[in-house]
């Protein structure tokens, strides 16, 4: 904070005032009050043009993701489900509770519909951007994810977990129609 105080200095009363830091990071300026001052730390930060205009992934959008919307896609069905990001689950939505039944569940019309109301459940809750995550075989992750779309609700990031084996067990005998 300063070089020590001397018996002079003591004496007289005439505390030198304690030297303020600046810290540099990136592109970016924090000034620290020294302790003790009871000032609050000011912080300015520098825009970042030339991140955004290099075509990166923008920044903002890193911190609002707090919740993922699973999308499980199976041969006969098709379930949504939103989550936060332990893991708890706020809203689900499936091709039979959509009203569907039999193998119209598994139709790509049947998937969208689960997208708008787990947009709309997300819209209610106040959650405006989300992640995805894709599983399964069957055909509603992309039209789950563009009626997630339509409803306002901003998907900024898709990931595909679905599971591929390394040659593990037997596949099923194929189907013949």
């Amino acid at each position: 904070l300063g070089p020590p105080l001397s018996a002079a200095s003591y004496a007289t009363d005439a505390v030198p005032a304690p030297a303020r830091t600046t810290r540099t990071w990136g592109a970016g300026k924090q000034t620290l009050a020294p302790q003790g001052t009871g000032e609050r730390k000011v912080r300015s930060v520098e825009m970042r043009h030339s991140r955004m205009n290099e075509g990166r992934f923008d920044d903002r959008f890193r911190t609002q993701e707090t919740h993922i919307v699973h999308v499980s896609s199976v041969l006969n069905n098709t379930f949504v489900t939103l989550t936060t990001l332990e893991g708890d689950t706020l809203a689900w939505s499936s091709g039979g509770s959509a009203g569907f039944k039999g193998s119209r569940r598994a139709t790509a019309y049947a998937a969208q519909l689960c997208g708008e109301t787990i947009g709309q459940a997300c819209l209610k809750k106040k959650i405006f951007v989300v992640s995805a995550r894709v599983k399964g075989p069957g055909y509603g992750k992309e039209a789950s994810l563009r009626g997630l779309r339509s409803a306002g609700v901003k998907v900024v990031k898709i990931q595909d977990v679905s599971s591929t084996p390394f040659n593990g067990c037997r596949p099923k005998k194929k189907r013949r129609v």
